[in-house]
């Protein structure tokens, strides 16, 4: 009996070609522009959480406790701390030790102030792309103790500085023995992040070197890329639980502005696809609504014949189902193919944001590439199915109010 049904919902439909096209088509657009907003704004927010981790945050930071509030040097994880306590949890997790020292440094003819930032060269280079964003000279050495004393300073900050390859520059800060730390660096390489107020701000060097000049043997923050990004927040509070006497935070704690963002760019994604949801329904509506107009003499005669007005209903109830599941088959075949069209040439979002877009000192690239993710599409596809065939309630309702008496003297 359902099949009966279907066949003569699908006939009812066809019999008026244009309308259902152009009903179809409005579906399809709207899903297929459905599958496309989601995957752009998908890959900017990636882009955005990939530059900001492969830059300078990471993707999850482990400090002492009291670290982030008071910002002192003595704060730190000991060596012991971190290979008893934080090493055994980590897994399969990449890691790499930081110490964080504002100083003043001076060349000689300029002193400006900047955070140096202690890092093991090696490590450092499986999780950020501080090594990639080297213009001249060369990446800091490993080493195991600071035989060679060198800064990786920002081009930027190299020309405030006057200073080039292999100069020295004076670098001074507080000590954690009551001393002022000093020290003579030469300059091994200058990079270029593409934010100069990133380059500004901050100049690296190997990690014991860091240590001798604050006369700490402690890190400031373990840096971490686990191996599945996705799952970050997850890690996150796993990684609490099991060392509770230390703080565990994510980029979007490191970086909160940019999170700010993503959270922005989702909710507007979710208002715009209300939006079409609302237009497309309204517009399944009015088809049905047109339809049933021009079919009342035929509602009455069948009504006459032996069909129930549950039996009417039905039959309303599926047109308005059908038109559903046939537009958004076809919007996905057709945002199927502009996901894969813009995955492969990138879509410049240049003309809506000008020639750079970023925030803290991170420049984002304004060519996205897609990322599609089947489950969110198929939520939205599914509540966008349950919206087309509730369009079909009301005129369905209005159809088992009709009397077949009235509806043939009229």
């Amino acid at each position: 009996m359902l099949w009966l049904f279907l066949r003569l919902a699908f006939l009812n439909l066809w019999r008026h070609r244009r309308r259902t096209l152009l009903t179809l088509t409005s579906i399809a657009c709207g899903c297929a522009v459905i599958m496309w907003m989601q995957s752009i704004i998908f890959g900017r927010n990636q882009n955005m959480i990939d530059i900001i981790t492969s830059t300078y945050t990471g993707y999850l930071q482990i400090y002492h406790p009291d670290y982030l509030k008071t910002k002192l040097v003595n704060k730190s994880i000991s060596e012991d701390q971190l290979q008893s306590k934080i090493i055994p949890q980590l897994g399969n997790t990449t890691w790499t030790p930081r110490l964080h020292l504002p100083t003043l440094i001076s060349s000689g003819e300029e002193s400006v102030p900047l955070q140096l930032e202690g890092i093991d060269p090696l490590r450092e280079a499986s999780i950020t792309h501080l090594a990639h964003n080297l213009k001249s000279g060369e990446f800091l050495t490993a080493q195991d103790s600071c035989v060679r004393k060198e800064i990786y300073l920002g081009e930027a900050m190299a020309d405030n500085l006057h200073v080039g390859l292999g100069e020295k520059l004076v670098v001074l800060t507080q000590a954690t023995d009551g001393t002022l730390g000093n020290e003579l660096f030469h300059v091994q390489g200058l990079f270029a992040s593409g934010s100069p107020d990133f380059d500004k701000s901050i100049a690296f060097t190997h990690i014991r070197c860091a240590q001798d000049l604050a006369a700490l043997k402690g890190y400031h923050e373990i840096v971490l890329k686990p191996q599945d990004t996705t799952a970050v927040d997850h890690l996150q509070s796993e990684l609490q639980q099991k060392i509770p006497t230390f703080q565990v935070t994510t980029w979007r704690q490191a970086i909160p502005s940019v999170d700010t963002m993503i959270r922005y760019n989702d909710a507007s994604l979710k208002m715009t696809i209300f939006i079409l949801f609302t237009v497309i329904t309204m517009g399944v509506i009015n088809t049905l609504m047109m339809n049933l107009f021009e079919r009342t003499k035929e509602f009455g005669v069948i009504l006459s014949l032996g069909m129930t007005p549950r039996q009417l209903q039905l039959l309303v109830f599926l047109e308005s189902s059908l038109l559903g599941l046939f537009g958004i088959l076809a919007g996905t075949i057709l945002g199927a193919g502009l996901v894969t069209y813009y995955r492969i040439v990138g879509f410049d979002m240049s003309p809506f944001f000008g020639s750079s877009t970023g925030t803290d000192g991170f420049v984002f690239d304004l060519i996205i590439h897609p990322i599609f993710q089947w489950l969110p599409y198929l939520k939205v596809a599914g509540w966008e199915l349950i919206f087309l065939m509730l369009a079909g309630f009301y005129p369905a309702w209005k159809v088992s109010q009709m009397r077949p008496v009235e509806i043939l003297r009229a």
